[in-house]
């Protein structure tokens, strides 16, 4: 997604990138030609005289064009528009979908913090680290399904998956594998209240988190999977063309040579406002539009690596090792670099205590990386 100040407005009118206008630049030069050739076709039939020459015959042939014009003119005006607000709708789900993502992740980890209740403290942060594992495994089986990557490229020793859950994850389809990883947590949550960790009560509105989290994600496959329907975008195409190919014979009595410029700058101007539909129609892809879904698994593992911490008093632990999230001056997210403090595990029970204490009694506070997010390539070394 495209970092912008809305406010500054030379800022925006002359930024290239992100814009859509350099790439439909070769496709209305095509039309510039075809206006170049209806002023030459037009001076060589009908003269010099450009204008008012009642006896050329074949006036008629660029007063026909002129009525065919403005009839298209009103049919592409309201498919652009219908089309443009039926793919920021799409856009608009596709944000809906991601902030459930995040909120839901959020949630589901505050309660395991909250409602987890055990006098053994290494018993309780176990299981806290349990959901929160399963919780990122669901967000990243959320990310690659709707980008589309089906190749399960996870490393076992980034302690985001077990080896059986990866074989398990391989075996089955695609799509349901973040559903796989929801009927995990229901799992984890049914053992927790079988343990005592967790009452009833507290299980069922934890297991109302991980409905939400289901439907969410089968929101996030309608809009990455169903696209528009391929007879409306052929015809607004069409009607595109006809009425930017009739154009140049419509005005080249009254513009001349100026035509080609006019055709050109017309093709632009009907291309751009169709081209913008067809980019935000997916917010999932990978266009400089479409939402980062790496930077939304980042802060959500933030998020929940702060709420860990501060809910059992012991380091940050990172699953991705990603950005540190700021705010830039226009109020909006932006990525920073951080520090990785390459230890890619979790600590081991037999690590949290000394001589039968927790271990965050004697551990100064500090942050910890897993994983990397494009591959989960585990890191080694450690930096101060």
């Amino acid at each position: 997604m495209i970092d912008y100040d809305a406010h500054s407005y030379f800022g925006v009118l002359f930024r290239v990138h992100g814009s859509v206008i350099p790439r439909l630049i070769p496709r209305a030069m095509l039309f510039a030609v075809l206006g170049a050739f209806a002023a030459w076709l037009h001076q060589w039939l009908c003269g010099e005289n450009w204008k008012g020459v009642d006896d050329c015959k074949y006036n008629r042939l660029f007063d026909g064009s002129a009525d065919l014009h403005v009839y298209t003119s009103g049919i592409i005006g309201l498919l652009l528009v219908f089309r443009t607000n039926a793919s920021y709708a799409r856009y608009d789900k596709g944000v809906e979908a991601v902030g459930k993502l995040r909120v839901s992740a959020r949630i589901l980890v505050s309660q395991a913090c909250a409602y987890f209740d055990c006098d053994d403290d290494t018993k309780r942060c176990d299981s806290i680290d349990e959901i929160r594992r399963l919780t990122m495994l669901y967000c990243l089986m959320f990310k690659r399904h709707v980008h589309e990557e089906d190749a399960l490229d996870i490393d076992e020793d980034s302690n985001l998956i077990h080896r059986m859950e990866k074989a398990k994850l391989e075996a089955c389809r695609p799509i349901m594998r973040a559903v796989l990883v929801t009927s995990w947590l229901r799992s984890r949550l049914m053992s927790a209240m079988k343990a005592g960790l967790l009452d009833e009560n507290c299980m069922l509105l934890m297991d109302n988190t991980v409905s939400a989290m289901v439907e969410n994600f089968q929101l996030g496959c309608r809009i990455a999977f169903i696209p528009m329907p391929f007879a409306y975008a052929q015809v607004v195409k069409w009607i595109m063309t006809l009425f930017c190919m009739v154009g140049p014979f419509a005005y080249v009595s009254d513009l001349q040579y100026a035509t080609p410029a006019a055709a050109f700058i017309m093709a632009l101007l009907v291309f751009a406002v169709d081209e913008i539909g067809v980019e935000i129609e997916d917010p999932f892809g990978d266009d400089d539009a479409d939402i980062d879904l790496n930077v939304v698994l980042r802060e959500i593992d933030e998020q929940a690596a702060e709420l860990i911490a501060d809910a059992t008093n012991t380091t940050l632990h990172y699953i991705f090792a990603g950005t540190e999230s700021t705010r830039s001056p226009t109020g909006r997210r932006k990525p920073k670099a951080q520090k990785v403090i390459p230890s890619p595990r979790m600590v081991a029970p037999s690590e949290r205590g000394d001589k039968g204490k927790p271990a965050h009694k004697h551990r100064r506070r500090e942050v910890t990386t897993m994983a990397s997010l494009d591959g989960l390539d585990p890191h080694k070394g450690a930096v101060q």
